[in-house]
């Protein structure tokens, strides 16, 4: 989670507050809306997913990565772009 946070920062601190004001329906409504970003961050083992869309949220000035990862970035595009797209 911790590392989708850096992309709905602003849900999962909805999430934080909700579950502190013991709104638990609310908070795992928020919650489901960033699974599909959290998910996507955790089906590759490196960054190019995250990298990608830190970057098509202004946040980094390229999504490039180093080898051997680089290879895979077309592929975590594809799949940034079909899974969440909202997320940029």
């Amino acid at each position: 989670m911790q590392v989708s946070s850096h992309l709905a920062t602003k849900d999962f601190l909805d999430i934080f507050q909700n579950v502190r004001e013991n709104d638990h329906i609310k908070a795992l409504q928020i919650l489901k809306r960033t699974y599909p970003i959290t998910t996507l961050l955790f089906q590759e083992t490196n960054p190019d997913p995250l990298k990608y869309y830190l970057y098509k949220k202004g946040l980094i000035r390229s999504p490039e990565t180093r080898l051997p990862g680089y290879r895979y970035f077309k592929r975590a595009r594809k799949k940034a772009r079909c899974i969440a797209p909202e997320f940029y």
